[in-house]
Order: C-alpha cells, then structure tokens, then sequence
C-alpha cells in the first residue's frame, strides 16, 4: 500500500468531504487551516529526522483533508435557492431553458433552470432549478415531445412548491434528495394550454442522448408487456419509475434489490456480452471495442451517477489489464472515485455511490481468500465448483454492503445468497435479450417478436422466483433503527476480524475470537439505542398521513393504539405507506386498540391492511346514523374479519 500515494490522497480527500457535513466552518478559516497546514509540511520537510517526517506526513494529510471540505463546501455556495417565501404558490408563469427530459411515463418530467419567475404582477429574475411535472394525456405528451429537446426555452403556467421533507421519523426526506441534485422547487402543469416553447435552441449532445433513450423506450413499450418493458427500461434505461413498489418490495426482502439499479453488475454484463462479440480480434482491438461499447452503453443509460462510476471502474480496470496485470487494484478503484467525485462531490453521500464501491473492495478483500478455499478443495465437478466461487463472489460483496444495505432498506435478507444465484443469471439473460430486441426491432419485427417472447416468459419466470422467495417468512429480518454509528462498529470489528483471524492457528481460537466479535458487535450496537417512545411511559406521536391527521399512543403498560389511520387513493393507502412501517421503526408488531374518531374516509381507509395483516386486536368507531353504502361495507368487511369492535358514545371513557 506504501507504493501507492494515491489511495492516501483519495482517502484524506473523501474523509474531508464527509467531516463537512458534520461540523460547519467558514471558508475563510478552512483557507486559513489550509494554508497553515502546508506551510508546516513544507517546513518539516526540510527537518531530516523520523518525527519530522512523521508530522510532515500528518501535516499534508491534514491539508488534503481540508481540500475536500473547502471542494464540498465551494460546491454548496453555488447552489441555486428558491427565491420566494411563500411555500406553495398557485398559477404562476416560469420562464426557462430545459436541462433534462425524463422518458414519458404517466408524466412528463423536465429539469428546468428557471431564468424569469411571474407572479401576478410582479416579475422576479432569479436563477434556480425546478423539477417541472407536465401532467397531460399520453397523446399530447407524444406531440410535445416530437418539437421538444435539451437546450429549449419554454414557458408554463403552473404551480409551484417547495418540495415536502421528512414528515415522520425515518421517511425519505425528498426535499433533501433534490437539495443534492441543486434541484429548489417542484412545478405542476395540468393544461397543455398553458406550456409553450418560444426558442428552439437546443443541446446537440444531450438531444441526440434523449432522442437515442426515447426511441428504445418506445421499441420496448412496442415488443413488451407493460410490467416487463418497465423491467427492462429500468435494466436499459436507468429509468426505474414504471416499476411497481410490489416488486421494488419483493427484491428488497429477497436480498436481489441491487439487480434493479444500473451499475456494476449491468456494466459487468456488459463487458461480458462484448468481449464475447468482439473475442476474434487481437487483445488490443477487443478491449479498445470493449470500451468504446461501455461508453455508449453508459450514454444511451442517460449518464446516471451509478453507471458513470460503474463504466469508470471498469474502463480503468480493462486500461491496467492491458499494462501487464500489474496495477494495483485499489489504486484504480481510488482513481475511479476521484474522479467522479472531482466531477460531483455531494456523490460520496450517494448510497449507490457507497454500495458500489464498498462492494468492489470487499470483493478485492475477501473474493481471493474465498476463491483459495474453494479451489484448494480440488472440486472435480465443474458446475458445483463454479457455483460455489459464485455463492462466494456474491457473499464477498455482500460482507461490505451489508450496513448499507440495513441503512437504507431497513431489512436484512436471510435468503440473499441463494436469490443471487438464480436472479443475476436471468437478469443477464433478460439484459442481453432485451439489447437484442431493440437491434433487431430496427429492421425485423419478426425476428424481435421472437426474442422479446421469450424474455417475456423468463421476465415472468424472475417474478415468479422473486415473489416466492420474498414471501418466505424467512426471507429477511426488519432492522428499522441502524444508525451509522451500527455501521462503524460492524466495519471496525470487520477490520479486526480480517487482521487477526489468519494468525489464530487452532481452530478453538478462531471460534473463540469469533464469538467475542460477535459479542462485542451485539453489544456495541446498542450504545447509541434511543427508544422514541419509551417503555413505561405515557407517550404520544402526532403522524402525518396525508389528508388527515393520526396519532400513536403509548401507555405505561405497554399497551399501544392508534387513533385515525388516513386515507386511501390510487396505489396509496395511509396504512401501508405510512403508519406499518412507522410502527415497524418503533419496534411495534401489533396495536391492541385501533380508535377511529369519525367515519370519515380520510380517517380509517388506512385501516384495512392493519386488518387483513391481523395487526390489530379491538377497533373503536363512533355510532353510524342514517344509510351509507360504503359504511356498510366496511362495517360487513369487519365482520368477516372477526374484529373486536366497540361504539364510541358521547362523555364514554375508553
């Protein structure tokens, strides 16, 4: 590692763009520190003795580190700002150039840098960036787009908004997530009346980028079934928003969520598929195509970070195959990250930037050592033996994924190992076939149809498999409160286990030491464990569940209810989307009193997969006067479902 100054570089770099999110300081003190830091390096340079060395070393560690702070925090002072105060502003005219077409699904999304704001009668020139929703019908979003390209000036009529943040403990905070993308407002249109382009001006490169990625969304919503074209624009495309949060769901608790994200895997399978065409020619002329494939592919994908740093890794790793084998991975990988992190710092804070990278190094670690232990087995059946080196290349990535993974997802999949190795050979399948449909869709429909029916079927096939497999109640364990500080912990005693283990000779030791690296992750663990709601306590937590208002209670006996669960709309249900998993993050399975304050259809819609989950035990709703035809449903739904109910009178204490 000594020979390799660039991973200490790139290690001091990123440790500086994380500090910065930790601790606030000025640019001028950082320039200040900065300045210092060097002038002490400098000067114990030129002091020939070890401890001079030393802190002469510490020194320009010291100064790399605050590099990336002042890189990081330069990034944050040119992010543009939402310039009004009101939060939420109705028929207001934006005037901009477009950025970024999304591919069309039931909306047209366009990243817009808004130059000129009109509200009323007042006019505000500002600069910000806006994600502008078009709301139309398909066959007008299909005419805009034949005039439509990256680079146009347009102007619409709409409403603007902030973006809504975390609203419950634990929620995606999606104001924060477009904060990241220098993204400051949200914009609805609902009338093609009111959009119109008044300067076609447009972006060559990044044209001809949305035009090549609409085509073959178009080709694929020709050939394809609804659920599997949105399957394979996620694999092709990058573009994941025609998937349903069914299946998003069950790849999550089968542990194969990874599959449905462009990045290392599909480059990975890229390679592959090109070095097989292309495996006639000379080593030079294949890896020379080989890459010059991975940069469309990385373009057609529509440039996302993931596939970006995915191609990046990729392309350097072929450039030090063809140097002899001799490059030092690690090396390559720091190169890869500082490199895109040069381009997007905020990126370190991506959790597929974390993922993907994490991912390769625990496979540059841990892959060698799995892969010695199998090969020293001298396996005579091929296929066991190529099996069993893939079960370990997917539990090397897995060993460096798993905080994230628990982080981001809340759950811990049990059966990740054995869904690995039946999903990322179909999904290889899928992703080559679906390549080939849109080639052939070109000038056969014939031969395309013929490919694009037989991924249907092993699309369904993949479903098939991931829908068993998750609906396992083995499949995955729920970790809803994994902090950070778990994740240190884990990746520290890691570390310690990875040192140690190969000098321990006997094997008592080794399960001995095992066993207190277990104990110690156990215990560890739960120093920073804080409860919300705490035991023995009376305790209330107002939720927001959309159009309504809910609360969770918490008695001294431990006993828990839920008063007023939301409401429900098209593939929205308060109870699913919100209140479950809150509760799940509480560390409560099972509400013992549900109360439901007036029968109101924003007040106990929610409740219905509390019911059919069996997750509650007695139901309080208020007396019923007069006919109503959706009450009497529920009330029968009730029925059949054997619930426990009581009528709320007046001045009645529960």
């Amino acid at each position: 590692m000594s020979g390799y100054p660039l991973i200490k570089f790139v290690t001091a770099f990123i440790f500086g763009l994380i500090l910065s999110s930790f601790f606030e300081v000025s640019i001028e003190i950082q320039i200040t520190l900065l300045i210092l830091f060097l002038l002490s390096a400098i000067i114990l340079f030129f002091i020939k003795n070890y401890t001079a060395k030393l802190f002469s070393t510490a020194s320009i560690f010291t100064a790399v580190v605050i590099v990336g702070m002042i890189y990081i925090s330069a990034e944050k002072i040119s992010e543009p700002t939402y310039p009004f105060k009101e939060k939420f502003l109705k028929n207001v005219l934006i005037d901009g150039r477009v950025e970024q077409i999304e591919l069309p699904g039931k909306k047209l999304v366009l990243k817009v840098n808004v130059d000129k704001t009109i509200k009323g009668n007042s006019i505000v020139e500002h600069r910000y960036n806006i994600v502008c929703n078009l709301s139309y019908e398909e066959e007008v979003i299909r005419k805009i787009l034949l005039k439509l390209s990256p680079g146009n000036r347009i102007v619409v009529l709409g409403n603007l908004s902030i973006p809504p943040n975390q609203k419950n403990p634990g929620e995606f905070d999606y104001r924060e997530y477009l904060k990241s993308k220098n993204i400051s407002a949200l914009f609805n249109s609902y009338s093609p009346m009111d959009f119109v382009i008044v300067d076609y001006e447009k972006n060559l490169i990044t044209s001809l980028i949305f035009d090549i990625r609409y085509a073959a969304a178009l080709k694929l919503k020709e050939m394809y079934s609804e659920k599997t074209a949105g399957l394979l624009k996620g694999l092709l495309l990058a573009d994941r928003s025609e998937i349903g949060y069914d299946i998003k769901e069950g790849f999550v608790k089968s542990g194969v969520i990874h599959v449905l994200a462009v990045s290392g895997l599909h480059v990975g399978f890229i390679v592959l598929i090109l070095v097989f065409l292309f495996g006639r020619f000379n080593i030079y002329l294949r890896m020379t195509l080989t890459i010059i494939g991975l940069l469309a592919f990385m373009i057609i994908t529509g440039l996302p970070p993931s596939v970006t740093r995915a191609t990046i890794m990729a392309v350097l790793l072929l450039v030090s195959y063809l140097r002899s084998n001799k490059q030092n991975n690690f090396n390559t990988l720091a190169l890869a990250a500082f490199i895109i992190l040069i381009v997007d710092p905020t990126q370190i804070f991506n959790p597929g930037f974390q993922l993907s990278f994490f991912a390769v190094i625990s496979i540059f670690v841990f892959y060698p050592k799995i892969s010695k232990v199998i090969n020293d087995r001298n396996i005579t059946n091929k296929l066991l033996r190529y099996v069993l080196l893939f079960v370990g290349l997917s539990l090397a990535a897995q060993i460096g994924t798993i905080p994230f993974t628990i982080y981001y997802f809340e759950k811990l999949s049990l059966i990740s190992l054995a869904a690995n190795l039946f999903v990322i050979p179909l999904i290889g399948i899928i992703l080559g076939l679906g390549i080939v449909t849109i080639i052939f869709g070109l000038f056969s429909f014939e031969l395309a149809y013929l490919f694009s029916s037989t991924n249907e079927f092993i699309v369904d096939s993949l479903f098939l498999i991931v829908n068993f497999l998750s609906s396992l109640s083995i499949s995955h364990l729920s970790l809803p409160n994994y902090s950070i500080w778990d994740g240190a912990v884990y990746f520290i005693l890691l570390i310690l286990l990875t040192i140690y283990f190969k000098k321990l000779i006997t094997l008592t030791a080794k399960l001995v030491f095992l066993i207190l690296i277990a104990a110690n992750l156990l215990v560890w663990s739960k120093v920073d464990n804080k409860q919300l709601m705490p035991d023995g306590k009376l305790s209330a937590l107002f939720v927001d569940v959309g159009n309504s208002e809910s609360a969770i209670i918490k008695f001294p006996n431990k006993k828990t209810a839920v008063v007023n669960f939301g409401g429900e709309s098209d593939n929205y249900n308060a109870g699913d989307a919100v209140l479950i998993p809150l509760l799940n993050r509480l560390d409560i399975d099972k509400i013992d009193y549900g109360i439901i304050s007036h029968l109101n259809r924003n007040k106990y819609l929610g409740i219905i997969p509390f019911i059919e989950n069996n997750l509650i035990d007695t139901l309080f709703i208020p007396n019923v006067y007069g006919a109503d035809i959706e009450l009497e449903l529920f009330l029968n739904f009730l029925n059949e479902k054997n619930i426990i109910t009581q009528n709320i009178n007046k001045n009645k204490i529960i």
